[in-house]
């Protein structure tokens, strides 16, 4: 009997692993295609090459004709816009380059908080102001009523110094108008009054000699001015010259006091005056004398 061998058919199964590489490999092929199909000039890339954009900006004036070609889209159309005449793309913030030339970097907008602070500033500023202007208007008041007050008060001062004044012109007005009569009198009738005045006094002061001047035996010369009004009564008496002893001072015009009323000025003697005035000189002797020169 031949041995036969038999033969085992082969049966070619697909694994998991088999499957995997399949799929990897197709994966690359299908974007192996994608990235050759697509074509590009790479002298043409350069590392700040950017798609063209079309900004949009808001214009402060309005020009009647459309731009031919436009750098920005805004509200309305104008002209070239703008303070320079090249076309500058304004760049995010956020980019790094922040600052372009000929542009300011916008402020950020004011939180809550900084609106509050700078609310309340303004509001204490216009207090401020307010109480300033309030203080220069109180001062101006008050250096007013100042005012006021010292030219009232210089006022009246001034119409006391009229008042003053006009009684003075008053009183000069009516102040006696006297003639003198010395001891040299020349006229006759002059002459004679002021000797019958004199010789009264004398008589009158010996009869009334001071004591005291009596018994120290004292001497001494003084001057007296007597003032007369025409009916011969006393006006006034004053000491001009002192004699130096207080005792015979008083005694001359205690003399004189006595003597008084004397005979009635002449009209003759007062020349159309209101007062006669004698000024003499008195002497106290050692006999215990009074005489006048």
């Amino acid at each position: 009997m031949s041995q036969a061998h038999a033969t085992n058919p082969v049966h070619s199964s697909v694994t998991t692993n088999d499957r995997l590489a399949l799929t990897l490999f197709l994966a690359v092929a299908v974007h192996a295609l994608i990235i050759l199909g697509i074509s590009f000039n790479a002298d043409k890339a350069t590392p700040d090459y950017s798609p063209p954009t079309l900004d949009i900006t808001l214009v402060q004036h309005k020009s009647p004709e459309k731009p031919v070609q436009a750098d920005y889209l805004a509200q309305e159309h104008q002209q070239g816009g703008g303070t320079t005449t090249e076309h500058v793309r304004e760049k995010n913030d956020k980019s790094g380059d922040s600052k372009l030339p000929g542009r300011q970097q916008a402020a950020p907008p004011p939180s809550s908080a900084s609106k509050t602070r700078s609310g309340r500033t303004e509001v204490l500023a216009r207090k401020k102001s307010g109480l300033a202007i309030t203080t220069q208007v109180e001062q101006k008041k008050t250096a007013k009523k100042i005012d006021i007050d010292e030219l009232m008060q210089r006022s009246r001062v001034i119409a006391r110094l009229e008042a003053q004044q006009a009684a003075q012109r008053q009183a000069y007005a009516k102040r006696p108008d006297p003639k003198y009569l010395y001891a040299s009198a020349q006229k006759s009738v002059d002459a004679a009054y002021i000797r019958d005045w004199t010789q009264k006094v004398e008589r009158i002061g010996n009869l009334n000699y001071p004591e005291k001047a009596r018994k120290k035996r004292l001497t001494g010369n003084l001057m007296i001015e007597v003032n007369l009004n025409p009916n011969g009564k006393l006006s006034s008496i004053r000491l001009l010259k002192s004699s130096g002893k207080k005792v015979l001072d008083d005694a001359a015009i205690r003399i004189v006091r006595l003597a008084a009323p004397f005979a009635a000025v002449p009209a003759a003697v007062l020349e159309g005056r209101n007062e006669l005035r004698i000024v003499r000189t008195w002497v106290f002797t050692n006999k215990n004398r009074l005489f006048s020169k």
